[in-house]
């Protein structure tokens, strides 16, 4: 008989469709940014067009994608600094 493989939990908890992941990506990135000091409406513009940009691209990791959003957002903050 053939092999049996135990599934990771992180294999069964993960997003099963893009949509899906966009909005844990979403949710998580737009948490952990609340200490931005970009006004929110922008900061939230930039998070989730950020994920959808990786999203085009193909990444579907929802921490991948969530890093991502969040690295640009720091950029974004960085190039305001006086």
């Amino acid at each position: 008989m053939g092999d049996v493989f135990a599934i990771r939990p992180a294999v069964l908890d993960a997003p099963a469709t893009l949509n899906e992941a966009v909005e844990r990506a979403y949710r998580q990135a737009s948490g952990q940014a609340a200490w931005s000091r970009i006004p929110p409406k922008e900061a939230y513009a930039i998070l989730i067009n950020s994920i959808l940009d990786g999203a085009a691209r193909g990444l579907r990791d929802v921490d991948l994608l969530c890093g991502e959003a969040l690295a640009r957002l720091s950029e974004e903050e960085n190039s305001r600094l006086p």
